[in-house]
């Protein structure tokens, strides 16, 4: 099997599921696969960040590293943005797809290898990364991030403790404006503008 962040998961079974998620009393369901990540339920450290982010009416928002696409999908409903989603994953950008018309939002979908794809500036940019993927891809990705962000434009990341949190607190600062927002049960949601 291949991991998530790989482009191609043809080798890999399909096990389709649905479940459902609610986020302040707004009731969403995703299809979940083999080949996508936490395809059982939605994982802690994506609802930490939902519940943390603050974006306004129809502010542009990049949903980088998509999966099915909870993040843009919720963010899209409940903050009334303007998403664009995007994943190198075939498989989990099939699932958005077929997320997106469950839910009934409309949005915008990208197959991209982090930026290699990406044109224009965001408000803001979301994402639960791909931390297995190794700092010398992660930070570069994050990088390319801040250079696409909007004036005053907010780049969000979750991120656990033991996963490195306070290294890529480290390293973000060196680059821009950089807070740790909220943390909880060793997940930090932080905050990245552009100086």
């Amino acid at each position: 099997m291949r991991h998530y962040y790989s482009r191609d998961q043809s080798d890999t079974a399909h096990d389709h599921r649905e479940i459902v998620y609610d986020f302040r009393g707004e009731r969403y369901v995703f299809k979940t696969d083999k080949g996508v990540f936490s395809r059982a339920h939605v994982d802690g450290a994506s609802d930490f960040l939902l519940d943390t982010v603050d974006i306004a009416e129809q502010e542009r928002v990049l949903d980088l590293g998509c999966g099915y696409g909870v993040l843009g999908i919720v963010i899209a409903r409940h903050f009334q943005a303007d998403v664009t989603l995007s994943d190198v994953n075939k498989r989990a950008l099939e699932l958005t797809e077929d997320n997106l018309s469950m839910n009934r939002i409309k949005a915008t979908l990208l197959e991209s290898d982090g930026f290699a794809d990406i044109e224009g500036v965001f408000d803001h940019i979301v994402t639960n990364p791909p931390i297995r993927i190794g700092k010398r891809a992660l930070y570069p990705m994050l990088e390319s991030a801040l250079k696409s962000l909007a004036d005053d434009g907010t780049l969000w990341i979750v991120v656990h403790k033991k996963h490195g949190a306070h290294s890529l607190v480290e390293h973000m600062a060196t680059l821009a404006d950089t807070r740790i927002v909220k943390r909880r049960k060793g997940r930090f949601v932080v905050a990245c503008k552009n100086r």
